[in-house]
């Protein structure tokens, strides 16, 4: 009896070690299926972070672009008048001074409405330099002004002329911005 247990013990033996064997290789086999997921996952969530990344850069770059455009806005609603800061009559005043500084004479003046928009109509007389460095002057002021008629006769005497223009000023609702 002692062979067929010992036969018995070595078939019992073996076969422990094959379950042994086969419990090794499926551990190993869940281990390197956990560390292939694992390895994968950490793949996706790497990818995720340098999209994070180059998103932030984004922002940070669309954030300073922001900031340029808010810059370029307020800097130029400042070329514009409040709509309380100015009105016809300051503004003829204004358009006189700049005229008289440049020795033309003003023969006519009257304003016209064209629709929302309220205009000054100047006749006036003096020599072309001036008129020219009146339109310059009033072309590159800090506020925006329009000429949108401009009619120059010349015909008289050499050197003066007669011009007849409508010059208007914009004006912007700051509350609104």
């Amino acid at each position: 009896m002692s062979r067929l247990t010992r036969r018995a013990d070595s078939l019992l033996y073996m076969v422990m070690v094959v379950f042994l064997v086969a419990g090794g290789g499926v551990f190993l086999y869940l281990m390197a299926s956990q560390a292939s997921r694992l390895g994968k996952e950490i793949d996706s969530l790497e990818l995720q972070v340098r999209k994070l990344t180059a998103r932030r850069i984004d922002i940070s770059e669309s954030q300073a672009l922001k900031e340029t455009l808010v810059h370029k806005i307020e800097s130029g609603t400042g070329r514009f008048y409040s709509t309380d800061e100015m009105d016809p009559y300051q503004f003829s005043r204004l358009i006189d001074e700049y005229l008289g500084s440049h020795h033309l004479s003003v023969e006519k003046y009257q304003t016209i409405e064209t629709g929302d928009r309220l205009l000054l109509e100047y006749t006036i007389q003096g020599d072309a330099f001036g008129l020219m460095q009146f339109l310059q002057r009033v072309s590159y002021s800090d506020r925006y002004c329009h000429i949108p008629f401009l009619v120059i006769d010349a015909r008289e005497q050499k050197g003066s002329i007669r011009a007849v223009f409508r010059i208007g000023y914009e004006t912007i609702d700051k509350s609104s911005s």
